[in-house]
């Protein structure tokens, strides 16, 4: 084997291995407590499937390693033992029909020393355009948050660079110009494997910002709550420690039969307890640190808000889901209202027979924006806009929900359903 047919071996394997890794992560997800153990895999992936291949070289031998490379990958992860082969022969399928339609592909050509070289190369960057189609296909039915927007753009660079080669190869250079080939074939590879790393890189880093925004926001709200709650403790104290003169004033004002000065007396002892940034009591700690938290923004910006709010006090909703969704749409419709000459907002929250039922109504200017026929937020971020809806839209459907979004020229209507 000559050293060009290793180089580009080499470098094809590192890249098969890059996208094969993708596809699992795909099944399973991601994990940083994982990241040590799938550097290793991916080490083992590549070392005994390029000493089986460079030493042995041997078909039977070439599937054996490859299987068992991509099981040692996806055995790192938590799940059954069936889902993991199953896993691995899609991936390992998806692999072996990319290289037969290289083959049959080339198959009518007079060139069988120079594809011979490069035959890998034309198979893995066909195997990475396959895995960008598979990825964005499952990460929209997936608990993703974050989609790659330029994936078109991503999908354009192996498919360049097969048509660079394909074009090379057909054009018949001689045997003396087939390391002219090779080198080319290399550096288009590595151009790939370099692209794919940046683009992972890069979700990756999205995804951990989305989730760091999400964590911060949680934080305020049950901050917020806490400082509700810490004032009404107070207030209660308060009341506790003066209660014997309270008392004394009332028994002798009912001593001389002053109902009405009692009346307003206890009022005034109401208004003592009451805190006037807690809007919302309900006993759900979840779903009460959120609605405070975004209701006082809205009492402050808005001029009618409403709101009727009927849930259990204990947790029968997953509250990182809940807050998802009240988030996002009392943001959403806080900053459309808050454009409005209206300044309306209305949100129902009624739970009963295992159903929950949430409407978020606000007025707004009769602009919106609309891409691929979802709605998109006027916020200023505008690189995640559209992402709120989305994620909402996600939760729906993982409780198996409707979700329905209705609008004329004055009024912004969101209604969901979750079945719980």
């Amino acid at each position: 084997m000559y050293l060009e047919d290793v180089i580009i071996y080499l470098t094809t394997n590192f890249f098969c291995m890059m996208v094969n890794r993708r596809l699992i992560s795909l099944f399973f997800g991601k994990s940083e407590c994982l990241q040590l153990s799938e550097v290793l895999s991916s080490i083992f992936y590549f070392a005994v499937t390029s000493l089986g291949y460079l030493f042995i070289h041997k078909p039977e031998v070439n599937i054996i390693t490859n299987i068992i490379g991509l099981l040692y990958m996806a055995g790192i992860y938590p799940g059954s033992r069936k889902k993991k082969v199953l896993c691995v022969f899609l991936i390992y399928f998806l692999n072996m029909s990319c290289d037969v339609m290289v083959v049959i592909f080339f198959l009518n050509y007079d060139i069988a020393d120079s594809i011979g070289q490069i035959q890998g190369s034309i198979t893995v960057l066909l195997i990475a355009v396959n895995s960008v189609f598979i990825r964005k296909l499952i990460q929209r039915k997936k608990e993703a948050y974050y989609i790659f927007p330029h994936w078109g753009l991503l999908l354009l660079i192996p498919v360049c660079s097969m048509a660079m080669i394909y074009y090379a190869v057909t054009e018949k250079i001689s045997y003396g110009k087939n390391m002219i080939i090779t080198v080319e074939a290399a550096g288009l590879l590595i151009i790939n494997i370099i692209s794919f790393y940046l683009c992972s890189f890069m979700e990756d880093t999205c995804l951990k910002n989305m989730e760091q925004q999400f964590m911060i926001q949680s934080a305020k709200t049950y901050e917020h709550q806490l400082d509700i709650i810490m004032t009404t403790q107070e207030q209660i104290r308060s009341l506790q420690h003066d209660m014997k003169y309270h008392i004394r004033e009332l028994l002798a004002m009912a001593a001389n039969h002053e109902i009405n000065r009692m009346i307003l007396y206890i009022c005034d002892m109401e208004k003592l307890i009451g805190n006037p940034e807690e809007f919302i009591c309900s006993g759900n700690k979840g779903i009460d640190s959120n609605l405070n938290y975004f209701l006082k923004t809205a009492y402050l910006k808005l001029d009618d808000v409403t709101v009727n709010v009927k849930v259990p006090e204990n947790y029968f909703l997953s509250t990182y889901d809940i807050n998802i969704i009240i988030s996002n749409l009392l943001e959403n419709a806080i900053c459309g209202s808050e454009n409005s000459k209206e300044k309306m907002l209305s949100l129902n929250m009624n739970y009963t027979k295992s159903l929950l039922y949430i409407s978020v109504k606000n007025s707004y200017n009769g602009v919106v924006k609309k891409k691929n026929c979802d709605f998109i937020s006027i916020k200023n971020c505008k690189k995640l806009h559209g992402y709120g809806l989305k994620n909402v839209k996600r939760i729906v459907e993982k409780y198996n929900g409707m979700m329905e979004i209705k609008n004329d020229k004055k009024i912004f209507l969101v209604e969901i359903m979750l079945y719980i």
